[in-house]
């Protein structure tokens, strides 16, 4: 009997243990439970109750110095819940992060730079930590750390593009820091900061971006090489649009060399529809082909087929180098069979200004003709056009023509 009744009773105590145990467990995860939900608010008395519950936790610890930092402005508050949050988790990135801000705000740089290498260190590759860090040592007015820490966050993440170069730019107005320090030295980074800058309307900026770009001695992008010479010379920056196409010319062999001033005069290089070469715009009336059957000289020519249309002109032009105060014949052998009362014929003109001249009128022919004119530019010549017009555009025109052999070349002065 005596044992029966002692084993009931250690049943009861047994049971009586467990239930308290239970309890306890139970308070301990509603707690837990309840810091996490008011830790994931950004008000300061669920973070502080957050706290509360669950001192023994860093993050949250963190969250609220933040908060303490970024709201409150409150950075002595803050400086203490980042020191908790620390010694409670001595290799949490993000807590010396907030411990670099809150001394850089108290004024005491050392402290600040010694916990945000602390921090890079903790975690070298995240791209939030980098980028925060190359923010911070801008501020601090470490120029050269901060465009590397920057650097690094956009290898991490390319959609920080963008806000790098922007950053990068704003903090230095520097070209040669920014692509020495700042981007990855390659083509496309490059090209990407000449578009940036083109954007910004920072024209000589972009021009020593060019010259870092061709100092890689890769290939580059033609489209985007493209981009910078129509930009260049939109803002009326002639002579540095010719200076990239001059570029982009000694690192891309398919491009064609001149004949005199003209690119590819002889169609015999497939046509660029860019930079200094020709471009040619197919539209529904005009279409374009190279015949290698009919030419003037060489292997081919360039071959249109006009349906009928009205045109004042025909989509064909190319920019020139021009040169002050000086003498050009230029030239081109024709063909074709033109049906209109107004014929085609080339026009040369100083860029932004009236024709310096115009060929002879051209309709039809079974053979091919040369078409010439001679003029002298003015005192402050450097981009011409060369386009093929109509005197009369509102007459109807069709038929087939082609062009071959076209040159501008300088000639003495009378």
């Amino acid at each position: 009997m005596n044992t029966g009744i002692r084993v009931s009773v250690s049943r009861i105590l047994l049971a009586g243990v467990t239930l308290m145990l239970a309890a306890a467990f139970s308070w301990v995860a509603v707690r837990q439970f309840t810091a996490t939900v008011l830790a994931k608010t950004m008000n300061r008395p669920p973070l502080e109750e957050a706290v509360r519950l669950a001192p023994l936790s860093a993050e949250y610890r963190t969250r609220l110095g933040y908060y303490y930092l970024y709201v409150d402005q409150d950075a002595v508050n803050a400086e203490q819940q980042f020191r908790k949050g620390i010694e409670l988790a001595p290799t949490s990135a993000t807590g010396w992060m907030g411990l670099a801000k809150t001394e850089l705000n108290n004024g005491d740089t050392p402290a600040s730079v010694a916990a945000l290498d602390r921090a890079i260190s903790l975690d070298p590759k995240g791209t939030s930590t980098l980028w925060e860090a190359g923010n911070l040592y801008l501020v601090i007015g470490e120029t050269q750390k901060a465009l590397h820490q920057l650097k690094l966050a956009a290898d991490t993440d390319p959609s920080l593009s963008v806000s790098l170069m922007e950053t990068a730019w704003r903090a230095t107005r520097d070209v040669d820091l920014v692509l020495n320090e700042g981007l990855p030295a390659t083509v496309a980074w490059r090209h990407d900061f000449i578009e940036f800058l083109i954007s910004r309307q920072q024209p000589r900026a972009a021009i020593r971006a060019w010259d870092m770009l061709v100092a890689l001695k890769q290939p580059l992008s033609r489209e985007k090489s493209f981009n910078l010479i129509d930009y260049l010379i939109e803002q009326k920056h002639t002579n540095d649009a010719f200076h990239v196409w001059q570029g982009l010319v000694s690192l891309s062999p398919k491009v064609s060399g001149n004949n005199g001033a003209i690119t590819n005069g002889g169609f015999e290089s497939p046509v660029l529809n860019g930079g200094f070469d020709w471009r040619l715009a197919e539209t529904n009336d005009v279409s374009f082909s190279i015949d290698t059957e009919d030419k003037h000289s060489g292997a081919q020519s360039l071959a249109m087929e006009i349906k009928s249309a009205r045109l004042a002109s025909f989509p064909v032009m190319q920019y020139v180098k021009l040169e002050p105060n000086t003498r050009f014949r230029f030239r081109a052998f024709v063909k074709g069979d033109l049906a209109t009362a107004s014929g085609a014929r080339f026009a040369i003109a100083e860029y932004g200004k009236q024709p310096l001249a115009q060929t002879e009128e051209f309709t039809d022919g079974g053979k091919w003709t040369e078409v010439s004119a001679v003029f002298t530019t003015d005192a402050d010549a450097s981009i011409g056009i060369v386009r093929l017009i109509r005197e009369r555009g509102e007459t109807l025109v069709r038929g087939n023509l082609s062009i071959d052999d076209v040159s501008l070349t300088k000639e003495q002065q009378p």
